[in-house]
């Protein structure tokens, strides 16, 4: 994309939430609510005697202690593979955001977690719902971040909070991954990814129904829409067009310090959060 060298419009001050704001983020925050789910609900699994029955998993070490020690191993492999899966969903969510759905990893990974006849599937589809788990994790609160107004932004990403302790109280990952997939194409576009295409007129109108007040002018729009498309362009020249691609950009994030700095701090909190253990203790 060329650079634009029109001058950006001035911010006409701060502008209402709107009632679209908020049924947009609402949505969206589904997605957290699979997140807080999917993250807890191994724990009741392994509370049920049911699951060690059809699993052909012993659960009396006076038995036969050896396989008593491996049923011990699935349990913290069954915790703990959901996690490794996010570790990586987090790092391709740059590719697959522009690509596919997160949530059809975790229907697939959910229900065939479900519907697993043994250990080894069991496991495998917990990584795989795992993966979707990760990108998730990532796309709402950039998602939110993007389609609310500055000054409501930090109040309606913070939604994600909200959406993970719900999630912890529920048993429906595979059917709210289902309702996030198909109502998803009636959501609007991200502004950024229609930009980076080049698809201006797209992503103008998508940034004027998401930022316009009814019976107000579309100042406010129009000057979100003029920064964007003027920090689009000035990443471009940055990074010598390598920001249009997927490597590129990795390239880019790691080459330019006050990215690097970010992520890294990003990585830091996030990193200490699982540090904490409260992952294992709830389950």
């Amino acid at each position: 994309m060329s650079p634009s060298n029109r001058p950006v419009a001035a911010y006409p001050g701060e502008r209402k939430l709107t009632l679209y704001n908020y049924k947009c983020v609402a949505f969206a925050a589904i997605a957290s609510i699979i997140i807080g789910y999917s993250l807890s609900a191994v724990a009741t699994t392994l509370g049920q005697p049911a699951f060690y029955k059809s699993m052909n998993l012993q659960t009396d070490a006076s038995v036969d202690k050896a396989v008593y020690d491996y049923m011990v191993v699935i349990q913290g492999l069954s915790m703990s593979l959901s996690q490794v899966g996010g570790f990586f969903g987090s790092f391709f969510v740059a590719w697959t955001a522009d690509k596919s759905p997160a949530c059809l990893f975790v229907i697939v990974g959910g229900a065939l977690t479900a519907g697993s006849v043994n250990v080894p599937m069991f496991l495998v589809f917990r990584i795989i719902g795992g993966f979707g788990v990760g990108m998730l994790l990532v796309l709402f609160p950039m998602y939110a971040a993007e389609i609310s107004p500055p000054h409501s932004r930090g109040f309606l990403v913070g939604q994600h909070g909200a959406g993970l302790c719900i999630g912890y109280n529920l048993a429906a990952a595979c059917l709210l991954s289902a309702v996030l997939l198909v109502f998803s194409f009636a959501m609007p576009e991200s502004p950024r990814w229609l930009i980076l295409r080049d698809r201006l007129d797209e992503a103008k109108a998508v940034t004027t129904r998401v930022h316009s007040v009814p019976g107000e002018n579309d100042a406010f729009a129009h000057a979100e829409f003029e920064a964007m498309v003027a920090q689009i362009s000035l990443e471009h020249v940055q990074s010598g067009g390598a920001a249009a691609t997927f490597a590129g950009r990795w390239r880019y994030l790691l080459s330019k310090k006050s990215y690097r700095h970010r992520a890294i701090l990003g990585f830091c909190l996030m990193f200490g959060m699982q540090g904490t253990g409260s992952t294992v203790i709830t389950k």
